[in-house]
């Protein structure tokens, strides 16, 4: 069975407390508004330990402020390796105001400390159902974190989440055999995802046809 363990506190503060070397891969959500983007450089760069040689660093990133991210993670010593397609066609489309955009996807960046040593992956996600916003403003919907979360890792892998939010990372890797290490700022918050992850195999299930609904072909 899959194992997980949960930290409440700021993720900067706990990062580097974290074994070393312990996490094959690091995924996450952060918040996307301006005002939030130096979260993705300094969590990153207080991760890198924590990664082993070879791990994956794949985030989530709104693309209002895409540019000035990229160049501040090319800062870092991470080696990007791509810029990943997050379709959401299933109503999950957002309005972006400011810039008179609907936007039907969003970009995960993928990053490896050191030689890429995991597997092939397409380069377009898909979030075939409009299952999130439940629990957390800025969830994601469950089965498409399943297909993030599956298409970068392998089973067993541990998975490290710097911003767990409702949970929705811990609930896809319980489901998919992968362990799970969360840490989540606020309260609240922490105490739904500890709830959801507890019971992450009774939450929903997952038909045949929403496991392969609009997944491109991988590679192996």
């Amino acid at each position: 069975m899959p194992e997980y363990k949960l930290y409440q506190g700021d993720c900067l503060d706990i990062l580097p407390t974290l074994a070393a070397g312990s996490v094959d891969a690091v995924i996450a959500d952060p918040p996307y508004p301006k005002k939030f983007l130096y979260l993705y450089k300094a969590m990153a760069e207080k991760a890198y330990n924590t990664l082993k040689d070879g791990g994956v660093f794949s985030v989530m990133a709104g693309q209002s402020y895409l540019p000035r991210l990229l160049s501040c993670m090319s800062e870092t010593k991470y080696i990007y390796r791509w810029m990943v397609c997050y379709l959401m066609l299933s109503g999950e489309a957002c309005q972006v105001f400011d810039r008179q955009i609907i936007a039907f996807w969003k970009p995960v960046l993928v990053y490896n400390k050191g030689k890429i040593k995991n597997k092939w992956i397409g380069d377009v996600f898909n979030s075939p159902k409009n299952d999130g916003k439940d629990f957390h403003i800025w969830q994601q919907g469950a089965l498409g974190t399943i297909e993030w979360v599956e298409r970068l890792t392998k089973p067993n892998d541990t998975i490290l989440d710097p911003f767990m939010g409702s949970g929705t990372t811990g609930v896809a890797c319980m489901r998919t055999g992968r362990n799970f290490i969360g840490i989540e700022l606020d309260p609240e918050y922490f105490e739904i995802a500890e709830t959801r992850i507890k019971n992450a195999n009774n939450e929903f299930t997952l038909t045949e046809k929403e496991k392969q609904t609009g997944q491109m072909p991988l590679f192996t």
